[in-house]
């Protein structure tokens, strides 16, 4: 598995404008869980008004979509 991933981010709260797709290091799988290749991720209804407010995370600097589909 390569070492960085690719992933669309935020580290400032507004409206789309604020994303940016951003090159991070690829998460260690924690005991009991197994890594995922992701194909194609979704945006949740919820996802806009955490992008805007940071109320769903309580952070500003998220990785974006909580949905996937993978292998």
């Amino acid at each position: 598995m390569p070492e960085t991933i690719r992933a669309v981010s935020q580290s400032v709260l507004g409206g789309p404008e604020v994303l940016e797709l951003a090159e991070t290091e690829r998460p260690e799988p924690s005991y009991g869980e197994v890594p995922v290749r992701v194909c194609s991720s979704g945006v949740n209804p919820v996802d806009p008004a955490a992008r805007e407010s940071g109320f769903y995370t309580g952070k500003i600097v998220l990785i974006v979509a909580d949905e996937a589909r993978g292998q």
